[in-house]
């Protein structure tokens, strides 16, 4: 590990280890990136380009880890105060070529569900019922929006993608929604951390119900088009119901501006588009099961059920203090989705990282950490 790196991580402390400090921590967080943010610029049509010394890389190792990528990746891209450091295209995989994203669609969705409770369309403590009456009286009926992102409703599940006939239901309803509607409640709300995808997609009514919108409109007016992501398209099946838990096509550089206004507190070019308290929410443990999940956003606090490419049933005695990423702060937080398509959000070194393409998630996420924790030179 870079030394320069240990020096930038000693700064995050370590009361993160803690739920209780979190918040603290993340007005540690927010002091830096005041700092940062004066240094910050905003892309426009397209992104700045930085030179990578000028902005603290050590471009040979830079340069290095990008053409190390595995066979599968399609686009990396490195950005740092607002301004690209690297971006490189294989594969013949162009610039403004999009690309399904697999499960970082969810961070997406995610932000969808923040700006609805930003104008106060919602509430995630809302009951799941309040939107489908038909939980009413039933085991479900407590279920909240924000256990549905907290991945611990206790609804029947994909674990981890594990139950492939039931991802295989999922995908091939006519209506994702009304399938995961009649699932069985197989334990208490808040009790069992699952990934649960079928969760996720009850997300489209609620949002259409709170809105007054189909999701995919929703995000392109006040999302995608506000932050100029303008190669970022919410898909629909052959029925035409917007996915919720994956499907979603984007580019490197759209995808960094999703992180980027993450790593901006939610803030664009001066309009806070995103509330900071979401932000901050979203991107800090959700629930004690597993701290190394916010609201649909990957942690590195030390939490569990974090072996990516292992399928894990709901049983399995992971143990509860491991990191995604060992050599690397624990308000470091990702985007996911499978075959280690990534956005990378690093507040301490101010940086954003996309990563597109298949492969194996466990080998690529240490691949695109590697850009900070070992090519930043200052």
């Amino acid at each position: 590990m870079h030394n320069s790196w240990t020096a930038r991580a000693s700064l995050i402390g370590v009361g993160v280890l803690l739920i209780a400090a979190s918040c603290s921590d993340a007005g540690t967080a927010s002091q830096f990136d005041q700092n940062n943010t004066a240094k910050a610029v905003f892309p426009g049509v397209a992104w700045a380009k930085g030179d990578p010394v000028s902005l603290g890389f050590d471009a040979t190792k830079l340069s290095q880890i990008a053409q190390q990528s595995s066979p599968e990746t399609e686009c990396l891209m490195v950005t740092r105060h607002g301004k690209v450091a690297g971006e490189w295209y294989f594969g013949g995989h162009k610039p403004d070529q999009a690309a399904g994203v697999m499960s970082v669609t969810q961070s997406w969705i995610s932000t969808l569900v923040g700006l609805a409770q930003d104008e106060g369309l919602l509430n995630i403590d809302d009951k799941v019922s309040k939107y489908i009456p038909a939980w009413v009286g039933t085991p479900s009926e407590n279920v909240t929006i924000r256990e549905i992102l907290s991945h611990d409703t206790g609804r029947e599940s994909t674990n981890s993608i594990g139950n492939a006939a039931l991802h295989t239901r999922l995908i091939t309803s006519p209506d994702p929604a009304v399938m995961s509607e009649g699932l069985a409640q197989q334990h208490a709300p808040g009790k069992v951390w699952s990934q649960n995808l079928p969760a996720i997609e009850l997300l489209n009514p609620i949002l259409k119900a709170a809105t007054g919108q189909d999701p995919a409109d929703f995000a392109r007016a006040k999302l995608l088009d506000p932050i100029g992501a303008a190669h970022t398209t919410l898909t629909k099946n052959d029925q035409g119901y917007t996915w919720m838990h994956s499907f979603l096509q984007t580019t490197c550089s759209d995808a960094a501006r999703l992180g980027y206004l993450y790593l901006r507190h939610g803030n664009w070019n001066g309009k806070q588009v995103l509330s900071q308290k979401w932000v901050d929410e979203a991107t800090h443990p959700s629930q004690k099961l597993n701290r190394g999940w916010g609201l649909l956003w990957w942690l590195n606090y030390p939490g569990s059920l974090v072996s990516i490419d292992n399928v894990l049933t709901p049983d399995y005695k992971e143990p509860s203090n491991m990191k995604l990423v060992p050599n690397a702060p624990d308000d470091m937080f990702w985007a996911l989705g499978f075959g280690g398509r990534f956005i990378q959000v690093d507040p301490a070194s101010d940086t954003v990282v996309v990563r597109l393409g298949g492969g194996q998630e466990a080998a690529n996420m240490q691949q695109v950490a590697r850009v900070v924790t070992e090519a930043l030179a200052k």
